[in-house]
């Protein structure tokens, strides 16, 4: 219930307060807007940003800075038979001790991310932030592998095209790629914005 869960969060915050260089990593999986709520209260996120997070029609962004970083990214996933792209969202928020990771959809399941930090003290000595690249990391990678998917099916649509013998559907299933095209577009298109911006900013 709610106030165990206050409880439980306010007791791992106080143990990272004890303990110089750890810190609290919490994960939420298709919240409701008072456990957004909560989170926001105890971590003093920005309003704002968590606003964002609880809104699955946000566009994508990153905001990073030396205090406090937010990342909004849409995951995605592609169904090989019906030639359809999943679309999930996943917010991180970064601060000096904590992690949250705010989660909708079932595309961008963290249990790897999850396991790769425990595996890895590298990792954690990094702290927070390491959480946040890695979240990026398995999220670029889907990109890569939905791109790849959606340019086999492609080139076997081009294939058929150029046959002697092209298929009945196959206006259909080029639509439907154009339309797979277009929701992996909106995906990493506001990312490629943000990210040459953090880059102009850090070599001022």
């Amino acid at each position: 219930n709610a106030e165990a869960a206050r409880q439980l969060l306010e007791s791992l915050i106080e143990q990272v307060g004890r303990q110089e260089g750890s810190f609290v990593w919490v994960g939420l999986v298709d919240p409701t807007r008072s456990e957004l709520d909560l989170v926001a209260e105890l971590f003093s996120l920005e309003p704002l940003e968590i606003e964002d997070a609880g809104n699955t029609a946000q566009r994508p962004k990153l905001d990073l800075n030396e205090f406090q970083s937010f990342a909004l990214l849409k995951t995605l996933s592609y169904d090989v038979d019906s030639r359809e792209t999943g679309v999930g969202q996943t917010s991180v928020f970064v601060g000096k001790d904590y992690a949250i990771t705010v989660r909708f959809g079932s595309q961008g399941d963290l249990t790897s991310v999850r396991h790769r930090m425990a595996a890895s003290e590298r990792l954690r000595t990094h702290g927070p932030m390491a959480v946040l690249y890695a979240v990026l990391d398995i999220t670029v990678d889907s990109y890569l592998a939905v791109s790849e998917e959606i340019h086999d099916d492609m080139r076997e649509i081009e294939q058929t095209v150029f046959s002697m013998q092209p298929a009945a559907n196959v206006t259909k299933s080029i639509y439907e790629l154009k339309r797979e095209n277009i929701a992996v577009g909106r995906a990493v298109s506001p990312l490629t914005i943000s990210a040459q911006r953090f880059v102009s900013n850090t070599e001022q």
